[in-house]
């Protein structure tokens, strides 16, 4: 046998039987490959390649003669064709992918609006009943009797058919797919992947911070030399990750896209170019934060780019005050511990509005601090806590101040931010926060008048009751004297007067008349 074949058949991953076979029978080098291409494809398929191997072996250890051998290769070309064709529908990627735990959960919620008809899960690709819940009937829930005790279904709204499996095993993984009936809109799929061991392994995230209803992009480019075949876009969390979109590369240098089925009413991905690829979120929801991250698989080998999503939830933050106030000096200490229990995450500072990367800590990765050059060697971590995300900025100028955000991303609470402005030292007031002094000025001037008015009220209202009682005291004369506007009673010639009356002194002032002396003659 030529040593060429003998090659083939060595370094293709044949048993040991196999390669006997290959020396005995004098199978070609072209065969040889196509015996070990088409033995790597069945083993990997279902159960059904079985029968298919062994109508290989048999094609392999069959007669010697030419025609028999040309007319058993043909067959297994027919059928290797048409397996292609029918299995091209398995090649369609899981929407998410979980890491099998004692318990998990698969998230099943439609995004339509409408009347909910049922519920099914199903797992694949036996298509092996889990669960079924209909609205209308009772009992509403059906479980067959391997998931009866396991298997709840959440409801958090009308279309929401997300379901828990508890005490799990081994036989829990497997590609699980969850259908949601509607009406009018039909049919609502999702298919989520349940695994040992899910990749998690995550690079340098680089921060991006959107704000709530806006877009996110994220761009990717291929740097490396090489065709690329497919480019995935995933949302990473704690205990799985969703896919988002992918781009693959068909037959003849087409195109061709797949959306998730959680992604697809607000998703867009730009396929024409898998070396140059973006992917745009809509109308982004304070639920979008997190890890995303683009993975290109070419034949020279992959590459991976990883972002942090920070969603605020508006751009009011550009108005609101800071929550620190500092002064420029030499060296600054930016204060920022997250008062929450858990797990870190990341830790990411940003110089706003323009969103400009400060210093990013992860604890999980080597080295775990990254800094771009503008900060290299001017920016220190203090981490006194697992929680604490403070930093120390050394050599400072002019350029340092502005309003820094601190991004603290923890499990399972989320993200906790803080704002901090720093300031020159002659500055006074930040003309942001001139309209709330201005506010508190109007305020106390307002309240001031307010408190002399009611001041003024109550002063001249006890004087007036001081007076009322000093004039009853005082004899009608003199009470005529305290208000000279008021006018002087009249006597009624007319009235009788009674046979009893009151006599009173009446006094007078009589002028005396001058003396008259007698002149003298």
């Amino acid at each position: 046998m030529p040593s060429v074949w003998r090659w083939h058949c060595r370094t293709h991953h044949l048993t040991q039987s196999e390669q006997l076979v290959c020396y005995k029978r004098g199978i070609s080098a072209a065969e040889v490959l196509f015996c070990s291409a088409f033995k790597q494809e069945v083993l990997v398929e279902t159960p059904r390649s079985s029968m298919l191997h062994s109508f290989l072996l048999a094609c392999c250890e069959g007669s010697t003669m030419k025609t028999t051998q040309k007319d058993c290769w043909y067959f297994m070309v027919l059928t290797i064709l048409l397996g292609s064709i029918g299995d091209a529908f398995l090649e369609k990627p899981a929407d998410s992918i979980l890491k099998l735990e004692e318990s998990i959960t698969l998230e099943c919620r439609c995004p339509w609006s409408g009347n909910l008809t049922m519920i099914a899960w199903v797992k694949m690709p036996e298509k092996k009943r889990v669960a079924v819940f209909h609205p209308h009937f009772k009992p509403r829930v059906w479980t067959p009797d391997e998931y009866k005790g396991r298997v709840e279904f959440l409801r958090s709204s009308q279309m929401d058919g997300s379901i828990s499996i508890h005490n799990t095993t081994a036989n829990d993984t497997g590609l699980y797919q969850c259908s949601v009936q509607t009406f009018p809109k039909g049919s609502w799929v999702k298919d989520i992947l349940v695994e040992h061991l899910v990749d998690m392994d995550l690079s340098m995230a680089d921060p991006e911070v959107v704000e709530k209803g806006n877009t996110f992009v994220l761009r990717c480019n291929y740097v490396d030399k090489g065709s690329v075949y497919h480019v995935t876009f995933e949302k990473v969390g704690q205990k799985g990750m969703d896919t988002i979109a992918l781009c693959s590369k068909v037959e003849g240098g087409a195109e061709e896209s797949f959306l998730g089925a959680d992604y697809r009413e607000r998703a867009l991905v730009n396929c024409s170019d898998v070396l140059g690829v973006s992917l745009r979120l809509v109308n982004v929801k304070e639920g979008d934060g997190g890890i995303y991250r683009c993975h290109f698989r070419a034949d020279a080998g992959g590459q991976t780019t990883t972002v942090s999503l920070t969603v605020s939830a508006d751009d009011a933050y550009l108005e609101k005050p800071a929550d620190s106030i500092l002064k420029l000096e030499e060296s600054i200490t930016l204060e920022c511990r997250c008062p929450w229990s858990g797990n870190l995450t990341m830790i990411a500072w940003v110089k706003m509005p323009e969103k400009k990367r400060v210093a990013v800590f992860h604890p999980h990765f080597k080295p775990s601090v990254w800094t771009p050059d503008e900060y290299k060697g001017r920016v220190e971590f203090l981490r006194s806590s697992q929680m604490d995300g403070s930093i120390s900025i050394h050599n400072t100028t002019a350029n340092d101040t502005g309003l820094y955000q601190c991004s603290v991303q923890t499990f399972p609470k989320g993200l906790w931010i803080k704002d901090i402005l720093v300031e020159h030292l002659g500055s006074s007031i930040n003309p942001s926060h001139e309209i709330y002094m201005y506010m508190y000025i109007g305020g106390g001037v307002a309240g001031l008048i307010l408190i002399i008015l009611v001041i003024t009220l109550i002063c001249w209202h006890k004087r007036k009751k001081m007076r009322a009682k000093l004039r009853a005291k005082h004899h009608p004369m003199q009470r005529r004297l305290l208000n000279n506007y008021e006018q002087a009673a009249l006597y009624d010639r007319m009235k009788k007067r009674g046979e009893l009356q009151e006599e009173s002194e009446v006094y007078a002032n009589v002028p005396s008349l001058p003396r008259r002396t007698k002149r003298k003659t």
